[in-house]
């Protein structure tokens, strides 16, 4: 998403922060921001898949060890998404809810 686009979509009636970083979540193929920060520039600055893990060491977990070794050691990582929205955008919009 260009940022001739987001400027756009900012100027729209009930547009909140929170919104416009989904909006641009979605378009990079996250479902939505987990997190939000501003800064120079409207970017993702970090994202981590959704899946089962290791606790010991962080590594993915396919289905076929759960089968055979069950749910020891194994806890589910929700997706993230951290956007950055530039300052400029960010101080015209409220929060959202």
């Amino acid at each position: 998403m260009s940022t001739k686009e987001i400027k756009k979509r900012a100027t729209e009636k009930n547009m909140t922060v929170k919104k416009l970083a989904n909006i641009i979540a979605r378009n990079a193929g996250w479902n939505r921001a987990t997190e939000i920060k501003s800064g120079l520039g409207t970017k993702i600055l970090d994202t981590v898949a959704h899946g089962y893990r290791k606790f010991t060491t962080g590594e993915y977990v396919p289905s076929s060890y759960r089968s055979n070794f069950g749910w020891k050691n194994t806890y589910y990582q929700a997706a993230e998404c951290v956007v950055q929205i530039d300052y400029r955008i960010h101080k015209t919009l409220p929060a959202g809810e």
